[in-house]
């Protein structure tokens, strides 16, 4: 009987002992480490859109404030430089009444610049672009409803913004940005702020 008791005591310290070691290897089998946000060696495309303000002040009385929307395509060279071709329409100021008798402007930008990133953590980042647009402004004047007459102008102009980006997964990040349009000659000036989404190809 004591021989007994002495066997279960054995078998149940055995137990006890061997339990957090089968329990750690359980966990690492079923267990996968959280990956790391890559910020780098990779391409991106995404899409913008938001809020213009026509900067200049040749015009008083007009209405200033619109919409913007745009896309881009990007590659990071590393987790801090990055290149980005992309696109921008800017719906400008108006004046008068379309209806009966008004003036329409707006922009389309093709867009090349730089983009120099801070990782700040590792879903989070700020990042800060500068480069030049190629820019053509269309002024048109519409009676009725018509356009019967349109003027325009196009040019090379500087072009810088900055923002936030926050990375959902390895894939998806969503950003906040503000841009800087640098008019010249019959050229507007645009401020606009502007919320997006990016994709980024493994």
């Amino acid at each position: 009987m004591k021989k007994l008791n002495q066997a279960i005591l054995a078998v149940a310290a055995t137990a006890v002992l061997s339990a957090p070691a089968l329990a750690a290897n359980k966990f690492n089998d079923h267990y996968t480490a959280p990956q790391q946000t890559s910020w780098a060696n990779n391409f991106y495309v995404g899409g913008q859109g938001g809020w213009a303000h026509y900067a200049s002040d040749d015009f008083p009385g007009i209405k200033r404030n619109s919409f913007t929307l745009g896309g881009f395509v990007g590659y990071n060279f590393n987790q801090y430089l990055a290149a980005e071709l992309g696109y921008k329409y800017i719906d400008g100021p108006k004046a008068g009444n379309d209806e009966i008798l008004g003036a329409d402007v707006y922009s389309n930008l093709i867009t090349f610049m730089g983009r120099f990133n801070i990782p700040l953590t590792q879903s989070i980042s700020a990042f800060a672009k500068a480069g030049g647009a190629w820019m053509r402004t269309d002024a048109d004047l519409n009676f009725l409803g018509i356009t019967i007459a349109n003027e325009h102008e196009s040019r090379v102009r500087p072009i810088v913004a900055g923002g936030l980006e926050y990375r959902l997964n390895q894939s998806i990040g969503l950003n906040a940005q503000y841009t800087r349009v640098f008019g010249g000659g019959k050229l507007p000036s645009y401020d606009l702020v502007t919320g997006g989404i990016t994709y980024y190809f493994a």
